[in-house]
């Protein structure tokens, strides 16, 4: 049985906050799209289906509600990093198109095992439909 590539979106205003989480999941042979603004984020969420979407918070700031809404009701999982003095937390906004907002939030050494966990499910999943895939939830990795 062949395992699933995972369609991971990135979303940063530079490549330089996304370097790190390229070489990851490359490493998971992923297929990756970049989008480097607002427009170009929602015309790959228009015009094709993710598995994860990460993105920088920063540069959805108050309309990020809106742009999680456009992966409610799809497979999609939406995390979005926020920058702080030192690195970044993950606030998960939507899981397996189910709006998570309220989740907790993870930091860095969460994150990559939640990632890690995320992608094994996607590979191991085939075509599974929304239903029937679930990875690791935000509550349980948090703790």
């Amino acid at each position: 049985m062949a395992s699933k590539t995972p369609k991971i979106l990135l979303i940063a205003t530079s490549p330089m906050g996304i370097s790190f989480l390229s070489t990851r999941l490359r490493q998971w042979a992923c297929d990756i799209s970049f989008a480097s603004s607002r427009q170009e984020a929602r015309s790959f969420v228009n015009d094709q289906q993710f598995d994860l979407v990460l993105s920088e918070f920063r540069l959805w700031g108050d309309t990020s509600t809106s742009f999680s809404g456009m992966l409610i009701g799809t497979n999609a999982t939406l995390i979005y990093s926020y920058s702080v003095e030192h690195g970044c937390w993950w606030l998960p906004a939507v899981s397996h198109g189910r709006s998570c907002w309220g989740s907790a939030a993870m930091q860095p050494s969460e994150f990559i095992g939640f990632l890690d966990g995320i992608l094994k499910e996607i590979k191991s999943s085939q075509a599974a439909s929304p239903v029937e895939t679930r990875a690791p939830s935000f509550t349980t990795m948090a703790k």
